[in-house]
């Protein structure tokens, strides 16, 4: 920090720096570089400030995002029902000699415990039951 009994720096209305009194320059110059000093670890702690602020409003604005997508949506997989699925539809491409028109549709049944979740190939019908009951 800078000495102010030796050295007084004024900044007018105008953002000109004055020295009010003249001391040796070795001095005033630390005295100034002290000072820019100060400003630049201020500025970075507003900084820092202003980022976390910024942080914690985008994470409430996604997370309610996300618990909207999930009011609209009929169902959401778990990974271990995306893993079977995903093991179905690579099955049946190659079954069915990576024909582009295979596809898979999903086959949803709401039971009074939960969400029954089917996976069926388009060109054979064959049908597979991919629900993780343990999140019953």
């Amino acid at each position: 920090m800078f000495n102010l009994e030796k050295t007084k720096i004024v900044v007018d209305e105008f953002g000109n720096t004055q020295f009010s009194n003249i001391y040796p320059i070795e001095e005033s110059l630390k005295a100034l570089v002290d000072y820019v000093r100060d400003i630049e670890e201020e500025n970075e702690e507003l900084r820092d400030k202003l980022e976390t602020y910024s942080q914690d409003e985008e994470i409430a604005k996604y997370e309610k995002e996300i618990c909207e997508i999930r009011r609209n949506s009929l169902y959401i997989m778990d990974e271990q029902e995306k893993e079977a699925a995903k093991e179905f539809i690579e099955t049946h491409f190659e079954k069915h000699e990576k024909i582009k028109a295979c596809g898979v549709r999903y086959i949803l049944t709401p039971t009074a415990i939960g969400m029954v979740t089917e996976v069926e190939c388009r060109l054979c019908l064959q049908r597979k039951n991919i629900t993780n009951t343990s999140n019953w």
